[in-house]
């Protein structure tokens, strides 16, 4: 699904001869969830303009950013339209987003323009193993802690199998087997369900005591503007 988030919003930005305007890093978009973008750019006025870049960088550096396309410097009356994809462009987004104007040698330059992204691609997180999950994670250890602190003293039965050493029994489990606290636990507990958003992932059905340990879903704070 793809997702429209604003840039730049209109602005008239004015320089020195060769000078050089780049966006405040408080309106950076962080775009990490995303791998394709589309630019939407129009400008109204443009003066001794030598560039106005869109820029992406990996961590919120200034040092950390590199040109991902130069748009178009012309006065237009429609939007003019760049799509970026992961795939086929030279830096593809990286998770911070912004633009930088280059004015020319010559003279003061001045610009005035806005910027929409239409972000998409959202990616995934890898599926994770059931067999790899342990029984810790899910809380099943305090769920069988749970059980066991009741006072249910059940633990101490024998079963068939152990009062009768040569009984068939011995190569069979069967529910005397278990003992009592364990099946309370097993009753109580739901089966997890692996749920998979953008960047996040938890297991539904644990504990307070392991969703703590595994860690909360991840919360992306979107700058728009």
């Amino acid at each position: 699904m793809a997702h429209a988030r604003k840039l730049q919003g209109w602005i008239t930005i004015r320089g020195p001869n060769g000078g050089t305007a780049t966006q405040d890093a408080d309106d950076w978009l962080d775009l990490e969830d995303y791998d394709d973008i589309v630019v939407w750019s129009q400008m109204t006025e443009a003066s001794n303009i030598m560039s106005l870049e869109i820029e992406t960088a990996p961590v919120g550096e200034t040092e950390a950013f590199t040109t991902m396309v130069s748009l178009p410097v012309a006065v237009t009356t429609t939007p003019v339209v760049d799509r970026l994809d992961a795939g086929s462009t030279t830096n593809p987004l990286a998770k911070h987003l912004r633009w930088k104007c280059v004015g020319r040698i010559g003279g003061a330059f001045s610009l005035t323009f806005r910027v929409w992204i239409v972000a998409s691609g959202r990616l995934q997180p890898l599926p994770v193993s059931m067999h790899e999950v342990s029984s810790a994670e899910l809380g099943m250890e305090e769920l069988h802690d749970e059980a066991t602190a009741d006072g249910d003293d059940s633990n101490e039965e024998e079963s068939p199998a152990e009062l009768n050493p040569t009984s068939d029994a011995d190569d069979v489990e069967s529910a005397e087997d278990i003992d009592e606290g364990n099946r309370r636990a097993w009753r109580r507990w739901r089966p997890p369900v692996i749920v998979a958003g953008p960047r996040t992932m938890h297991v539904e059905g644990m504990t307070p005591a392991a969703a703590g340990r595994t860690g909360a879903p991840l919360s992306r704070r979107l700058r728009t503007g």
